[in-house]
């Protein structure tokens, strides 16, 4: 699997470097005119940043996740999942569950497009443990997921 070179500098907390190849990401946003992305990237940058510099693990995780939706939309499944996997990590790190399921949820849904629906499956059944005993009610939506992909994958065999 290919390596955001950007989030290979967050981890290292060589945030200009990171932020450098971000802003390049945001200059392709906006050389396409797709504002969404472009919002979404400005404040995932900033927010990503400002949660680093701050120490604040919670919200790092939250803003991955984030950068992951805007890596998503713009079709780099690779990098969304490399973002969605380090916000898993983060989240496990200080306990944050809803955000590990989130997590989960969202690595399965962008994995699909890289491993296919049979990696998926691992990460939704995981977010779906999770949703079920805190009572979430995106347990549901994780659900259909699973149905989804186990009628793609009877229909394949």
């Amino acid at each position: 699997m290919m390596t955001s070179l950007p989030h290979l500098y967050i981890g290292l907390d060589q945030f200009d470097a990171a932020l450098d190849l971000l802003l390049r990401s945001l200059a392709i946003f906006q050389g396409i005119g797709y504002e969404q992305g472009e919002a979404r990237a400005l404040t995932s940058l900033q927010a990503l940043a400002i949660r680093r510099q701050l120490g604040d693990r919670w919200g790092e995780a939250g803003r991955l996740r984030q950068l992951g939706g805007v890596y998503r939309d713009l079709g780099r499944f690779e990098d969304a999942t490399d973002c969605y996997r380090q916000s898993l990590v983060t989240a496990r790190e200080v306990r944050h569950t809803w955000g590990e399921a989130h997590s989960l949820d969202l690595l399965a849904a962008a994995l699909q497009h890289v491993e296919g629906k049979e990696a998926a499956r691992v990460y939704w059944e995981e977010a779906l443990a999770i949703f079920t005993e805190l009572g979430d009610s995106q347990a549901d939506e994780v659900r259909a997921h699973l149905e989804e992909s186990h009628e793609a994958l009877q229909s394949n065999t």
